[in-house]
């Protein structure tokens, strides 16, 4: 399995890792995909436990998922391609395709793009691309192919009009930190969907909540002990968008945005 310039890798999903309907969780299907973004940046020296010892690290911006098809079950395989499509200014631009089960376009069933900086270790400044790499040789071995968006846009404030219901408050505990010491991107994206299943007043033992767009801007980093409250809004123009917000529980400001749009399948007999 080998493709000029990306990283591909098979994963099995465990029956662990499922929803009551055995489709694998979101959350952990963007860790299986981070898995492999991280063996494709070791093979462009960029590995994040060794650009700590240069004192940066990755900075994630923000995220969107496309799926034209269900999430794998127990025992499937899921596959991950990954490529980086290149620096532009300070950023670095990377895509995904998952698979299910074969590597090929009948079995494709969604596809991601992400926006990356490096930032200092300790202060989380921005750092140009050209400090770490030579972005002339780093953007020749990238791959210029979009996997969904060109550039994936910053999600606008809620606006002052909208019904704004808070469906849920949620402490930074141990287990979600990462490398850097702050909480893990997927685990924004797990209470993203755990307040829009709340919202919905979703019965997870009758009811699946499909997710066919899924869109995050990451704006302030959540620390070990700081409590989000995450908001839902429906939007007026479309009745399967949900607008999510967590706010920092005491200031009340943003610390990320997301934009899901769904389906609900009934399994009721």
């Amino acid at each position: 399995m080998k493709k000029d310039n990306h990283t591909i890798r098979e994963y099995t999903v465990s029956v662990q890792e499922t929803n009551p309907f055995n489709r694998i969780h979101f959350y952990r299907l963007m860790d299986y995909a981070q898995d492999c973004d991280g063996i494709d940046s070791a093979r462009l020296n960029m590995k994040s436990v060794n650009i700590r010892k240069e004192n940066m690290v990755w900075i994630l911006l923000s995220l969107a998922y496309r799926f034209d098809d269900r999430f794998p079950v127990a025992d499937d395989k899921l596959i991950v391609d990954t490529w980086s499509r290149g620096t532009r200014g300070i950023r670095f631009f990377r895509d995904n395709r998952y698979y299910r089960n074969v590597l090929d376009d009948a079995h494709c069933f969604g596809a991601m793009s992400s926006e990356w900086i490096l930032a200092s270790l300790d202060e989380h400044m921005p750092i140009r691309p050209s400090h770490i790499c030579d972005t002339e040789e780093y953007n020749r071995i990238a791959d210029p192919t979009v996997g969904y968006l060109k550039k994936v846009p910053n999600l606008k404030p809620l606006p002052d009009d909208a019904d704004v219901y808070k469906m849920l408050r949620y402490t930074a505990h141990f287990g979600d930190l990462d490398l850097n010491n702050h909480f893990h991107n997927t685990h924004y994206a797990r209470l993203a969907i755990d307040a829009a299943v709340r919202y919905l007043s979703v019965d997870p033992s009758s009811v699946e909540l499909v997710i066919r767009t899924f869109h995050i801007t990451f704006i302030k980093e959540v620390l070990y002990g700081d409590e989000l409250i995450v908001c839902v809004s429906p939007d007026p123009l479309n009745d399967n968008l949900l607008r999510i917000e967590g706010r920092m529980g005491k200031a009340g400001e943003p610390s990320f945005r997301a934009d899901l749009t769904y389906s609900l399948i009934s399994h009721k007999s």
